[in-house]
């Protein structure tokens, strides 16, 4: 499953963003852990608020479409757009606490299974993607980048990675610019898979760290 977020959060509802959806390429396996994934750190790719606050489009994804004079479904879509971001000039928004998913894992539409989709703490594509910007949450490994061999400890700072993953933050004295520090490590754990594979930690017997975060964008 697409999640980088453990259940322990703390923030207040006032610091989610509630006006983007995504604009990626959304895989169809839940299982693929890649940008749509709740747990990733995005920026604003379009934000540019036209006469029609839901844009409607043809899409496959309602079925086929034909031509007149049987006419055809529109898939409506939020035109205000995130994506994942990385070390560039754009400042980042904050941590999708959603992920976006188009199928469940046996590949049928979630469009038809709301509670499935709720089940898999997902919103559909074009839907509106809720975004944390202040708060502490407990992320999983795959939502950090280990640059340079060197491990989070406690009271590290963090900035953004490339594709929407936070790392250690290293002052350079020579840098012109430096990427700001977008919050800092408060604790670091261990989970173990036991028996059976988990989500967090990987194939049974395994174990993996986890962080938890306090971030302020």
């Amino acid at each position: 499953m697409a999640l980088r977020i453990l259940p322990f959060r703390q923030y207040d509802e006032n610091d989610v963003i509630n006006l983007y959806s995504l604009d990626e390429t959304i895989p169809v396996d839940p299982s693929e852990d890649g940008v749509n994934a709740a747990g990733v750190v995005v920026k604003i790719e379009a934000g540019v608020m036209g006469d029609e606050v839901i844009s409607l489009e043809d899409n496959t994804y309602l079925g086929k479409k034909y031509s007149a004079p049987v006419g055809r479904n529109k898939y409506p879509s939020n035109p205000l757009k995130i994506k994942a971001a990385g070390n560039d000039a754009k400042a980042a928004l904050g941590i999708t606490l959603r992920q976006t998913l188009s199928h469940d894992e046996n590949g049928e539409k979630l469009l038809y299974y709301r509670l499935k989709a709720d089940e898999l703490q997902a919103v559909l594509p074009g839907e509106t993607v809720p975004v944390l910007t202040k708060g502490v949450v407990t992320l999983s490994a795959d939502a950090v980048t280990i640059a340079g061999g060197q491990a989070l400890v406690a009271g590290d700072r963090l900035q953004v990675a490339v594709g929407g993953k936070l790392k250690k933050l290293v002052p350079d004295a020579s840098a012109i610019t430096q990427m700001p520090c977008v919050g800092k490590v408060l604790a670091v754990g261990e989970r173990k898979a036991g028996t059976y594979p988990d989500q967090f930690a990987g194939a049974s017997g395994s174990s993996e760290k986890y962080y938890v975060v306090q971030i302020n964008f």
